[in-house]
């Protein structure tokens, strides 16, 4: 199954030339479509909706009833097809490679009061690499990240949200052969930094009939840590490094098609500082990605949702720097409960 999965992203997604033919496109596309997104939230102001909705078209995650929790959990898929240096130059994976990450988090949120709530998630790793001189399969559980947010206005709905992601991880890990000893990080703004780290961040959202618009922005500070590979396996415990600051930029749109389906368009944005190694700045090991993702959503009553979204470089190709190249796939549900 698995690898029929993969001769599809491959085909789709693994072409030099068509990253060749977008190599030169930077941050003139950026702005390109965040005045599209400035367009329909203008549009919004000024057009009456021809539906009258029950409750605001959600973009993001629904605002939680006070006293409730909720569950819910969320899968992606990612296939690498190669990697942009730190020139921004890509080089493709060799003939027969495959490099899949699968990643699942199971979260829990509840609201305390009208302005306070707590989330809890737990991220489930699996990863394969596959290469002419070897391959690597590694499982790794951990990482939980224990999260808060305060919810201020009242036209536009404002969230100021934090928390801190642990350090403890188990891993395992299958070797064959002598495949490369680490991968890149994930493109995409699900992935975290090894170690201790902890976030801070503002986002803002509003609903304009059928059409909600939402921006939020997040820094991230990770702390020094030995550094591992996926597997958790440790490189060398002499070394301690300390990941750069992490800043990410989202932008999103959504429109509600009836009472359950709704559709939804985002643009994110993400910058990360040199790394650290034994407190001496390493010049070059900086990175960014800017990405788009489009997804659909269905409302099943007051109680469950589910969405699937992809994300994808194109067309920013030019705009990457220090990471791979890896549309992605994914899937969420939440349900509430009492």
């Amino acid at each position: 199954m698995m690898g029929k999965i993969t001769m599809i992203l491959n085909s789709l997604f693994r072409s030099s030339s068509r990253i060749k033919i977008f190599s030169r496109v930077t941050g003139i596309w950026a702005w390109s479509c965040l005045c599209v997104l400035l367009a329909l939230g203008i549009c919004a102001l000024f057009l009456t909706p021809a539906l009258a909705l029950e409750e605001e078209v959600v973009v993001t995650e629904p605002i939680l009833p006070i006293q409730q929790f909720d569950v819910g959990l969320s899968s992606s898929l990612k296939a690498a097809q190669g990697t942009f240096d730190n020139y921004g130059i890509y080089t493709a994976y060799p003939n027969g490679s495959e490099s899949i990450s699968y990643m699942t988090t199971l979260k829990a949120d509840y609201r305390f009061s009208q302005r306070w709530d707590a989330g809890f998630a737990l991220p489930i790793r699996q990863s394969e690499l596959q290469l002419p001189t070897g391959s690597r399969e590694s499982t790794t559980l951990g990482g939980a990240q224990l999260s808060g947010r305060y919810h201020a206005g009242t036209g536009a709905h404002i969230v100021v949200h934090g928390g801190i992601a642990l350090p403890w991880k188990w891993s395992s890990s299958k070797v064959v052969g002598t495949p490369a000893a680490s991968i890149a990080p994930d493109t995409g703004s699900d992935s975290m930094p090894n170690g201790t780290s902890v976030h801070l961040g503002v986002g803002t959202s509003h609903t304009f009939g059928r059409i909600r618009l939402a921006y939020d922005f997040t820094t991230t500070y990770a702390f020094a840590s030995t550094p591992n590979f996926n597997d958790g396996s440790v490189s060398d415990p002499n070394v301690s490094v300390r990941p750069g600051m992490r800043y990410s930029i989202r932008e999103g749109v959504s429109y509600a098609l009836d009472q359950n389906w709704f559709i939804d368009a985002g643009l994110n944005q993400m910058w990360i500082m040199d790394t650290h190694v034994n407190g001496v700045d390493s010049d070059g090991t900086g990175s960014r990605a800017f990405t788009t993702t489009v997804g659909v959503g269905y409302k099943g009553g007051e109680k469950w949702r589910i969405n699937v979204a992809y994300e994808t470089s194109f067309p920013f190709y030019g705009y990457e720097v220090n990471l791979p190249y890896a549309p992605t796939f994914s899937f969420g549900l939440t349900y509430l409960s009492l």
